[in-house]
């Protein structure tokens, strides 16, 4: 790893109900699982899979972002997040006290 001044997210793309590959300014690229992060505050409408897939990429300012709040986490936040195996199953999630499959893409 190479070092930068302030990093940023250079892409970001969803690949799983919760899951987004990204890429820095400092050459790291994986698969993260935003789980951990959401479901507090202002992040848990971002528990709902259709609002998560409306992510957007600063590129200016180097920051995911969700609208139209403009909800977005620090690239030092997904940075530290551990590489999910490209092959990691989908979790199931609960939603109204029933177990619920995410649909295959």
């Amino acid at each position: 790893m190479r070092e930068v001044e302030i990093l940023h997210v250079t892409s970001a793309q969803v690949c799983g109900p919760y899951s987004l590959r990204v890429r820095f300014n400092d050459g790291v690229a994986k698969r993260v699982n935003l789980r951990p992060l959401l479901g507090r505050g202002v992040f848990k409408r971002l528990l709902d899979p259709r609002q998560f897939a409306t992510i957007r990429l600063s590129r200016k300012w180097g920051v995911v972002y969700w609208p139209p709040d403009d909800i977005d986490l620090a690239p030092e936040a997904l940075h530290d997040l551990p590489e999910e195996p490209d092959d990691a199953p989908a979790k199931p999630t609960r939603r109204r006290n029933h177990l619920v499959r995410p649909r295959a893409a």
